[in-house]
């Protein structure tokens, strides 16, 4: 919707979050915070001091919401940016958390065989003396 063709009244019932929606999604144009503000700011005729204490607020609202994304700067909206993708790119990141569970893998195997080792080259104990091996006992009845 191009927000221009509305009147101010119509442009102070919209929130500035869904006022930057729209003006993304109007102009398919990445914008940075301020430049983004600012183009709401003079859309509702707001004062410099205005526009300075209520942009970071603006911003954290982008942050929250989560049509919007940031990329090198700039925000977008997420659903532009979805549809730019190459399906290499999605394969090439698939790759990378492929990779990622891999190394996490080995890791935690030499981390048992470490464990393993350890309890390999610990001594056995030696049985205590008041034992007597099952062997033993039976030539004893025996004998008796």
């Amino acid at each position: 919707m191009n927000l221009k063709k509305l009147s101010i009244e119509e442009l102070e019932d919209m929130s500035h979050i869904n006022m930057a929606y729209n003006i993304l999604k109007f102009e398919k144009k990445q914008k940075t915070t301020p430049e983004l503000f600012k183009e709401i700011c003079n859309l509702l005729s707001l004062s410099e001091k205005r526009y300075q204490d209520l942009i970071g607020d603006f911003y954290t609202s982008l942050v929250v919401d989560k049509r919007f994304v940031l990329l090198d700067g700039k925000w977008d909206l997420k659903e532009n940016t979805l549809i730019e993708e190459s399906n290499d790119d999605i394969e090439e990141i698939d790759d990378i958390d492929i990779i990622e569970e891999i190394d996490e893998d080995e890791e935690i195997e030499e981390k048992d065989l470490d464990e393993d080792e350890e309890i390999i080259e610990e001594e056995p104990e030696e049985e205590e003396e008041d034992t007597i091996p099952f062997e033993e006992e039976e030539e004893e009845e025996e004998e008796e």
